[in-house]
């Protein structure tokens, strides 16, 4: 663990993802999302979704693809709240809404924007990243930041 992570701090609680985002709990999210899932499904449906479709419209004006080694970030302002929105691209997937391992050129993307992001309070769902995945988040995110994780 580096320096800048030695206070980053994981909670695991029992409300869906979209709703630590709606209910402020949260200042940022982290879905996962496929080249070959238009329009999004699992949680970045939801969050797509509560968003008013911020994450396809990225994708339709071509700024997200859901590319390996993609990391898409999205500003969305909710009741004077500003919420940070990384998306992480899994390249093709078999089956739509199945979610698996995330390659390793994404991971390394997500944790580049993360590094970067400062004091930002993130929730993930563990339905889409493993726990080394998460434990890899974890240790990247700045001093100061927190992972909430849901399933």
């Amino acid at each position: 663990m580096t320096d800048n992570t030695l206070e980053s701090s994981w909670h695991e609680v029992d409300l869906p993802l979209d709703r630590l985002v709606t209910e402020g709990k949260v200042s940022g999210c982290i879905v996962a999302l496929p080249e070959n899932e238009h329009p999004p499904l699992r949680w970045a449906g939801l969050i797509d979704w509560r968003t008013h479709g911020l994450i396809s419209q990225s994708i339709k004006e071509g700024i997200f693809r859901g590319s390996i080694g993609e990391c898409g970030y999205l500003l969305w302002n909710h009741h004077h709240n500003t919420i940070h929105i990384l998306t992480v691209g899994l390249g093709e997937i078999s089956s739509l809404g199945s979610r698996g391992h995330i390659p390793q050129h994404s991971t390394q993307a997500l944790i580049k924007n993360l590094k970067s992001m400062g004091q930002v309070s993130w929730a993930l769902s563990s339905a889409e990243f493993s726990q080394e995945t998460c434990n890899t988040i974890l240790q990247n995110i700045p001093k100061g930041g927190r992972l909430w994780v849901t399933t």
